[in-house]
């Protein structure tokens, strides 16, 4: 496998990961708020974005697609700024060898 292919594969697992990492921080911010109180009905059914599509109305179910697609794309920018770190760090760790 080349390097190219092997760095597109790193970075697409590291965005996976960042990016199920804000659908859980708005999962449980969403279900467990402040000043909600955890019941039965949330623990069951509130695991995922829509609870039950059929209860809320269109515009509810677009806010979720346009949360959704922010998230994709936050996603993609802390993927981003993560890379560009993981770069530097490399780079250095290289400038060091070589002197």
């Amino acid at each position: 496998m080349d390097k190219n292919k092997k760095k597109f594969i790193i970075i697409g697992v590291l965005y996976l990961i960042v990016v199920i990492c804000l659908f859980a921080v708005y999962q449980f911010v969403n279900n467990y708020g402040i000043d909600q109180k955890i019941n039965k009905e949330t623990i069951t059914t509130g695991w995922w974005l829509w609870k039950d599509t059929t209860v809320k109305t269109t515009v509810e179910v677009v806010y979720n697609w346009y949360l959704i697609i922010g998230i994709l794309i936050l996603g993609i920018l802390i993927t981003v700024f993560l890379v560009k770190i993981m770069k530097k760090n490399l780079m250095l760790r290289l400038l060091n060898k070589k002197e």
